[in-house]
């Protein structure tokens, strides 16, 4: 590739925006372009990465038998609905409406997998199979990449596993799981497993490779013990928590509290109370599958904790879940903003809750607790559960936090950020079941598919690669993902000799399956050209320049910045030695 005929500029600034260190490198090394907010344009050079990416992808999912496929980014509104993914009320969702009203845009393709397999196979006798695809993979926002690239669209290689039943789909994704292992080393990439939250409610979350960065990221909880291999992301983490506070039942009694709302502002007022003591209520507006409207449900915790809403949209099965709007909050509760407290929800012969309410386990057992009693400006102190109101049921819903114990072995938990790179999850006869489908058993009957899908971002492990492989000089390529294997540098190309040398070199090394950049640009200095290649970080620079007069040019290693005198005659058998694959 000759520069000189390219789409080919470097920025000597990072832009203003950028973060992360690939962010800035990939900017300046004018291979990745902001085209819009959370959303990038990638020039040749970047393409050129992703495709080495890509092959080693595609080599590895050859070794478990994947087929290639192309299903369509629209997809149908109806199998949405039944598999629970889109309702038409649904506030917050991953898919975007198109003027074609029976077809949505999104980037989540489950429905699209199990069709075409309920389409195409009809016998036991056609599985396992394993399909994958090269799409583009669309995200409501770009934080949960902004530790790398802060994009909201990436391209996206998935594959999905098809089973006859749990053993099956369970091989086939030990088999995609040691085929990602491989490809991310490869890469030469540090990661670390973890459990994630899944894209829809789902009592097993995906497994995913994550990469830790120094930037914004999503959070994540890892057990400092090495032994241990505990580690998810914060919104599904489970840990240990203090044992409630315990005692003699007292007598309830009501307090006034005007205008304290918030639990600091009540351990100001209540300074023998701790928000250990206290209980939170907050109202959820939720869309369950069965409903036709939103439902307002009362989630209580204790006041020193924080819901976690991606596991309380798991333990209630919702499709959707937001915090009540303040107009929703005073027409349930008949009372201000900030009151709001299970015993207003309690029926007059105190055995039921006149909504649906429910609790996280920090609530269990808490005995002479204060809480809010939906009237404005009172607290109720010394509640207490089957006495005062009836016991809600308890469920896992709190944020767990950095120092909080392990779930496993007790030791303190550690909060890092990190990006997904890749994600594995096990759906098992899920689509199957929802979208009314299968095949015929080795019996004639009709059994549920077992279904897996596995995805891996290509763009996402370049970038990985430059945030752990670079210098202050910029990017340092490793040679199996580099998007060229040799810079070409012709300094003063003008002079003839120069020129000659330069242009035999590239004939020599292209014919010979080389990929070379050239630069072979008039009238820039040797200064520009040696800081561009520097910062676009091919792995080996031949410097075209005065030893060329004695038959020799200038060999330099990216990594080490080793120099070395060779001859014109041996640079095509010293580059075999550097490429022996080639």
């Amino acid at each position: 590739m000759r520069i000189s005929k390219s789409l080919f500029f470097t920025l000597r600034e990072s832009p203003s925006d950028a973060k992360s260190v690939s962010h800035k490198l990939l900017a300046r090394a004018g291979m990745i372009v902001k085209s819009a907010p959370e959303n990038f344009s990638y020039t040749p050079l970047f393409l050129k990465v992703m495709e080495k990416t890509v092959k080693i992808i595609n080599d590895e999912m050859n070794s478990v038998g994947a087929q290639q496929i192309l299903v369509p980014t629209m997809q149908n509104k109806d199998l949405l609905k039944r598999s629970l993914r889109y309702h038409p009320l649904q506030k917050k969702n991953r898919f975007m409406e198109i003027k074609n009203k029976s077809n949505l845009i999104g980037s989540l393709y489950e429905e699209q997998y199990t069709d075409l397999i309920n389409r195409t196979v009809g016998s036991y006798k056609q599985l396992p199979l394993v399909l994958c695809q090269l799409t583009s993979g669309f995200f409501p926002d770009s934080a949960p990449f902004s530790g790398l690239i802060p994009s909201s669209e990436f391209p996206l290689f998935e594959a999905c596993s098809f089973d006859t039943d749990s053993g099956g789909l369970e091989n086939s994704f030990s088999k995609i799981f040691r085929a990602f292992s491989h490809i991310i080393e490869k890469c030469g990439i540090e990661t670390t497993e973890s459990e994630i939250e899944s894209d829809i409610p789902m009592k097993q979350n995906p497994k995913a490779f994550v990469v830790p960065v120094k930037t914004r990221g999503t959070p994540f909880l890892l057990c400092d013990n090495p032994d241990c291999t505990i580690c998810s992301a914060q919104s599904i983490a489970r840990s240990g928590f203090d044992p409630p506070y315990q005692a003699k039942p007292e007598p309830l009694h009501i307090e006034a509290t005007p205008n304290i709302k918030t639990v600091d502002q009540l351990c100001d007022f209540f300074p023998q109370l701790s928000a250990y003591r206290m209980v939170k209520t907050i109202l959820y507006q939720v869309l369950l599958p069965d409903k036709k409207e939103y439902e307002t449900i009362a989630v209580l915790i204790r006041g020193d904790q924080a819901i976690s809403e991606p596991k309380l949209a798991c333990c209630l099965d919702a499709l959707d879940i937001m915090i009540a709007d303040d107009e929703t909050v005073k027409n349930i509760t008949g009372a201000q903003v900030g009151f709001a407290g299970p015993l207003g929800f309690v029926s007059k012969d105190k055995k039921k809750f006149t909504i649906r309410v429910i609790a996280d386990e920090t609530v269990r057992n808490m005995a002479n607790f204060l809480c809010g009693c939906n009237r404005t400006d009172v607290h109720a102190l010394d509640v207490n559960f089957k006495r005062d109101l009836p016991e809600p049921p308890f469920f896992d819903i709190r944020l767990s936090r950095e120092g909080d114990p392990c779930p496993v072995c007790k030791t303190p938990l550690t909060l890092f950020h990190g990006v997904e790179i890749a994600r594995l999850s096990s759906w098992g006869s899920r689509y199957s079941e929802l979208l009314d489908v299968g095949f015929r058993s080795d019996q004639g009957k009709k059994s549920p598919f077992f279904m897996g899908t596995y995805r891996i971002f290509p763009a996402l492990l370049a970038a990985c690669v430059v945030e752990q492989d670079h210098d202050e000089n910029g990017i340092v390529w490793s040679p199996i993902i580099s998007p060229f294997h040799v810079h070409l540098v012709a300094i003063n190309i003008e002079k003839q000799l120069i020129r000659e040398v330069s242009e035999k070199i590239y004939k020599q090394l292209t014919e010979s399956g080389f990929e070379v950049l050239f630069d072979d640009r008039p009238g820039v200095s040797p200064g520009v050209k040696f800081k561009d290649a520097d910062l676009i970080g091919i792995p080996y620079r031949i410097n075209v320049g005065r030893t060329a007069e004695n038959g020799n040019v200038e060999l330099v290693e990216r990594k080490t910045g080793n120099r070395e005198i060779i001859s014109l005659d041996s640079i095509k058998n010293k580059t075999h030695h550097l490429y022996p694959w080639i």
